[in-house]
């Protein structure tokens, strides 16, 4: 995505080891980097393992790297996916001296215009929180066009940082690309 006050790269990988297999894993990597204040730069890497316990249910566990360092994590994950709906859920705990807790959501709708040609529409939430409060929380909102796996469109990125956060727009463009 690039928006008009920074730009950020957000790459998601969920798959089973073999499309039999109970066991898979998920990556879900973020660098935002600003265009002018190199200080508001930032990364977070998460790397879990699951293990799908029932049809939608998957239990995780894993570590969590951004500027406050290497964190075990663990949680679980609801799944829904169909031709025209996709949907996550991953709430999780970061176990550490002060466990920090999220809640990842994704939404995304397709809805076919041609043989080629999809509508897309796709929101994101991510909330971080602690015993203190809210540590940092987006919501990313896409709509867009689909072609051949390809997306493009419009952007808007709305974030929060801290326990007594304001609201910081970056509205913009996105590509995303689906590559399994």
């Amino acid at each position: 995505m690039l928006g008009n006050k920074y730009g950020s790269l957000n790459f998601i990988i969920s798959k089973n080891f073999s499309p039999n297999s109970r066991l898979g894993v998920f990556n879900m990597n973020t660098i935002r980097f600003d265009y002018k204040d190199a200080a508001k730069n930032s990364f977070s890497l998460q790397n879990l393992v699951y293990v799908k316990i029932f049809k939608n249910i998957r239990v995780a566990g894993g570590v969590s790297y951004n500027s406050g360092g290497l964190m075990p994590t663990a949680g679980l994950q609801y799944v829904y996916s169909s031709k025209k709906l996709f949907f996550l859920m991953v709430p999780q705990v970061r176990i550490n001296i002060n466990p920090s807790y999220s809640i990842l959501t994704i939404l995304q709708y397709k809805q076919e215009i041609n043989d080629r040609i999809k509508l897309v529409g796709k929101v994101q939430l991510n909330s971080s929180f602690n015993a203190a409060g809210n540590i940092r929380s987006n919501q990313w909102m896409r709509i867009g066009l689909d072609i051949k796996g390809t997306q493009f469109g419009l952007a808007v990125n709305l974030d929060e940082k801290g326990p007594d956060p304001s609201v910081e727009s970056n509205f913009g463009v996105y590509l995303r690309k689906e590559i399994l």
